[in-house]
């Protein structure tokens, strides 16, 4: 309801609307008119006339707009990540784990990357003794905060969130220095 609402708060689409629906009409029995003359018709008009014309009028534009509105592309907002886990060169070292949160807003065609969150941690190996467990269990337990936090921040878009990384994928990605 609230698309609609803003659909219409366009000042120009209300104007159009408005001036669509008092200028139909007398257009339209224009029409009739000069069909007729073309015709050589007789073409009386009385008030049925004049009301099938509002309604006729009224009913085409009702089904362009309602087409207009469901046609038109809802807010999407994606979650999306990049991570980055280093490795220390020394057994003794320290891994840097890197997290970086951004939505990708996606409205009337046009995408926008904004930033959320960013963190970084250094820490032992021995700390965390099922090291790449630890990191997915982190990445996802982020991403559905960030689910919530973009649900209130675009509280009628589609939000859509990049699946977590998998172990394999971490050990796979994991870099030394």
């Amino acid at each position: 309801m609230n698309r609609l609402k803003e659909y219409f708060a366009r000042g120009r689409t209300l104007v159009l609307t408005t001036l669509v629906v008092v200028l139909g009409p007398p257009f339209l029995l224009l029409f009739v008119v000069l069909a007729g003359l073309v015709t050589e018709t007789r073409v009386e008009i009385d008030v049925a006339w004049v009301l099938v014309a509002v309604a006729a009028v009224v009913l085409a534009v009702a089904v362009f707009h309602l087409v207009r509105y469901w046609i038109s592309p809802k807010r999407t907002v994606n979650i999306v990540y990049d991570l980055k886990l280093t490795q220390p060169r020394t057994p003794l070292g320290h891994y840097t784990f890197h997290l970086r949160v951004s939505y990708d807003a996606f409205e009337k065609g046009q995408s926008r990357l904004v930033q959320q969150a960013a963190i970084e941690m250094k820490f032992k190996g021995k700390d965390h003794p099922d090291l790449l467990s630890w990191c997915t269990t982190k990445v996802h337990g982020h991403l559905e905060q960030h689910r919530d936090n973009a649900a209130q921040l675009y509280p009628d878009a589609h939000i859509i969130l990049s699946p977590g990384p998998s172990r394999e994928s971490l050990e796979e990605g994991l870099r030394r220095p």
